[in-house]
């Protein structure tokens, strides 16, 4: 049965089994592979389908890709000794669970974050603390672009304020929901602060038309 020993990465020096049959590896915690302490491996990186000691590998759409031997790859046979590489964890492959008594001479792939689209830039959160501000695709909003719903938000906290505030809390990088939690809260408390003046305004107003417009003497 093969065995994935870590080479580098989080999981240096650590032995993997492969069992016979369909291995999920990502991220998230369906994945049968679970590699939660890599930041760029994404949710579900990459399938591996072992059967009587042969494997193959698959992307599975990953945002940092699969690589085998240093070369980015859809698809492939892994030998023994062979290496493959799901985010920033590279892996040799072995026959039997023993370290690795001399490292491959290999290039590592450094991950590195998709290019952002304007207006966005690299921010907090789970990702941004490990240096990526895209989360399985997805950038975190920029500075420039928070402040303007902010200030929307605060002028007009309905519907574009709420619209925004929810529109957030639905997106998958911890720093975009965070920012769609603090825009409902200040829409919310704009929206009372806007209905409380309305009420004072037009009291005041009733209150000079009925000055005006007292008894008169004839």
């Amino acid at each position: 049965m093969p065995y994935l020993i870590g080479l580098t990465g989080p999981y240096t020096d650590e032995i993997i089994e492969v069992k016979d049959g369909t291995t999920r590896v990502g991220r998230g915690p369906a994945c049968d592979l679970v590699l939660d302490r890599d930041p760029a491996v994404s949710r579900a990186h990459a399938t591996l389908v072992s059967a009587g000691g042969v494997v193959r590998v698959q992307d599975a759409g990953s945002t940092h890709g699969t690589y085998v031997n240093g070369r980015r790859v859809d698809q492939a046979l892994l030998r023994t000794r062979d290496c493959v590489q799901f985010g920033g964890s590279l892996f040799q492959v072995q026959p039997v669970p023993a370290q690795v008594s001399e490292s491959p001479r290999l290039k590592v792939v450094v991950p590195r974050a998709p290019a952002l689209p304007p207006g966005m830039a690299p921010g907090a959160g789970a990702a941004g603390a490990a240096g990526f501000g895209v989360l399985d695709g997805e950038p975190v909003i920029s500075t420039s672009g928070g402040c303007l719903w902010l200030g929307l938000a605060l002028l007009f906290p309905f519907p574009i304020g709420l619209g925004v505030g929810f529109s957030y809390l639905r997106k998958k990088h911890p720093g975009n929901r965070q920012f769609g939690g603090v825009v409902l809260v200040l829409s919310v408390v704009s929206l009372i602060a806007q209905v409380v003046l309305g009420i004072v305004l037009s009291k005041r107003i009733l209150s000079m038309m009925g000055a005006f417009t007292g008894p008169m003497a004839f």
